[in-house]
């Protein structure tokens, strides 16, 4: 059996960064205030190591179902297309765009199970509320179990949907857009960690929460002080009130580990909900405090994908 550390940390800096490898020399603010369209029959076993699926790497410009190939593999986009344009809610160049009843499914499996999955998403341009579901398969595509609750998507800005469970073995997840026909929503950054326990390709493995939840911590935004963020390379507790993490806690692994550079880019979280707070590369200047790492940059050297 693989000897692994679980690592929990309580942190008293004054800021949330939006991962570990960021290089933070700034001080503290003074103020913040349906049935699957996917080919059952392609079923290519992947790890988490494409994951997150940013659709960066990806080209669809037509609503009508077709397979694009990813990162991560194949999906298949019913009534929804690879957007790039202004009024496209991304986090990056590019973010998936459903409309109608459109479905975007995953053709392969994740054989290590899961542990969580989240979803950034938005509505497009000036396009009213939307609700869409997670599905997922543990059968290759055969038959589908709709996972957590059904999320209302509404406002341009990026939110993050998590879903919590504890699947093992083969599992592929599908995203299927319920109402709002005439509107339109956009996906990005779709995440998975799987529940592995160990191995796992880039070393997205193991359970950042395997030593539990100290303080209860909820995804729901009314939870504001003790929100639940649930990042590839770790997860934490934030507390809005302090714009501070309450406590931060990692997996560490040798999967964890590699040779990836130290990367000096340090940004905001752009997965705090919408109206909270986000500090900036500036937002310390003159404090004489020091920004710190959520999770230390010596923990998630694997790739340059876990590095931020």
């Amino acid at each position: 059996m693989k000897k692994i550390k679980h690592l929990v940390a309580i942190l008293l800096m004054g800021t949330i960064v939006v991962s570990c490898s960021k290089k933070i020399d700034e001080p503290m603010p003074s103020s913040y205030s349906q049935p699957s369209q996917a080919d059952p029959a392609q079923s290519v076993n992947a790890i988490v190591s494409g994951f997150p699926e940013t659709f960066e790497s990806g080209t669809k410009t037509a609503y009508a179902g077709a397979a694009v190939s990813l990162t991560s593999g194949s999906w298949y986009l019913n009534n929804a297309l690879i957007g790039t344009s202004a009024s496209d809610a991304k986090n990056g160049s590019k973010s998936v765009r459903i409309t109608s009843t459109g479905t975007v499914s995953m053709q392969f499996n994740i054989t290590n199970g899961a542990s969580s999955v989240s979803v950034k998403h938005a509505a497009f341009g000036s396009d009213g509320s939307s609700t869409w579901e997670l599905w997922m398969s543990t059968n290759s595509g055969s038959s589908y179990t709709k996972v957590g609750s059904t999320v209302t998507t509404s406002g341009t800005s990026l939110q993050t949907a998590t879903f919590s469970m504890n699947v093992t073995g083969n599992v592929r997840f599908e995203i299927r857009k319920l109402t709002g026909t005439s509107y339109r929503i956009n996906i990005d950054d779709f995440t998975i960690n799987d529940n592995a326990g160990g191995g796992g390709g880039n070393g997205a493995d193991g359970d950042h929460m395997a030593m539990g939840n100290p303080s209860g911590a909820t995804n729901s935004i009314s939870n504001e002080n003790n929100y639940l963020m649930q990042k590839v390379q770790y997860t934490l507790s934030y507390n809005r009130s302090k714009a501070t993490p309450n406590w931060v806690s990692w997996y560490l692994g040798p999967n964890w580990l590699g040779s990836a550079a130290r990367q000096d880019d340090f940004r905001s979280d752009a997965t705090l909900p919408s109206g909270w707070y986000k500090v900036g590369a500036s937002s310390y200047s003159g404090s004489g405090f020091d920004r710190g790492h959520n999770c230390p940059s010596a923990d998630r050297t694997s790739s340059m994908a876990v590095r931020w």
